[in-house]
């Protein structure tokens, strides 16, 4: 008889930097070198420490399902395929 084994189900999940992957804070960081660049160290933290707390929040057990598609469809950004069919968000119309 084999022996049974248990594999978690984060056994190949990325290595956290804190609380979070290396992508995020690669991302954050350039972040802060943008802001460095442009003159404005404020606005580059501001805009890092932003990305790091979204990115907490995607990654949180009350973040929905595609929340993060949603919310590039709501700046305008297309970059999911499948929701080509809906309209712009900046261009819908509400009915009062």
């Amino acid at each position: 008889m084999g022996t049974i084994y248990h594999i978690p189900r984060d056994i190949d999940a990325p290595t956290p930097l804190f609380f979070w992957t290396v992508v995020e804070v690669i991302i954050a960081i350039c972040f802060v070198g943008f802001g460095l660049l442009m003159g404005s160290l404020g606005i580059g933290l501001l805009l890092g420490i932003g990305i790091l707390s979204v990115s907490k929040h995607m990654h949180n057990d009350s973040a929905k399902r595609g929340e993060a598609q949603h919310l590039m469809w709501r700046f305008g950004l297309k970059i999911d395929k499948s929701m080509n069919w809906f309209p712009p968000a900046l261009r819908m119309e509400f009915i009062e």
